[in-house]
């Protein structure tokens, strides 16, 4: 009886170990499941949960690398940019990074010439003031230059000679400097 009861307990802490056992192969089954299917913050959150059960450290990693990815094919490259900044070294993350990054700046440059050449237009129709808003906006190309002619566009066409605009843009050179004194006259 002395030996059968130290057995006994012996064979029910087995038990709940295999039973705990079971349980978080289970969950981390649960957490690839959701990670196959791309519900990412479920995958980590399950993983995180899971500690160091098998390689639960290592899915969490993989998790948010197909997050990263999933983001940059969607263009949320600002996401995308922190998961891999974040990964550091993992896999190939750096390669990923810099080829979203210039994703994202190709982006930008896309955009910049959309509204660049959407301003010409406004300047184009006589609407300066639409396109000062524009021009304004942007850092692209010669932009700011683009901005100041749109005021000076304004100002002439208050002005009743051409002399009236030499004269205010010498008056008020400090206001103008991407003007030079060769345009003015």
């Amino acid at each position: 009886a002395k030996i059968a009861v130290p057995a006994v307990i012996v064979i029910i802490v087995a038990g709940c170990f295999i039973s705990d056992q079971m349980k978080k192969g289970e969950l981390y089954d649960r957490g690839i499941a959701a990670q196959q299917e791309g519900n990412y913050s479920q995958a980590i959150s399950i993983f995180e949960e899971l500690g160091g059960f098998k390689d639960s450290p290592e899915q969490i990693h993989q998790t948010n690398y197909l997050k990263a990815m999933e983001a940059a094919e969607d263009g949320d490259y600002e996401e995308a940019i922190q998961l891999l900044k974040e990964l550091g070294d993992y896999q190939d993350s750096p390669q990923q990074l810099e080829a979203v990054t210039k994703a994202q700046q190709q982006e930008i440059q896309e955009e910049n010439q959309e509204d660049y050449e959407e301003a010409m237009k406004y300047l184009a129709m006589g609407n300066t003031e639409r396109a000062y808003q524009i021009f304004s906006s942007l850092e692209y190309k010669d932009s700011p230059a683009m901005a100041q002619a749109c005021i000076l566009q304004e100002y002439v066409n208050g002005f009743s000679s051409g002399y009236d605009v030499i004269e205010y843009l010498t008056e008020n050179r400090e206001s103008y400097p991407l003007i030079t004194q060769e345009e003015i006259g």
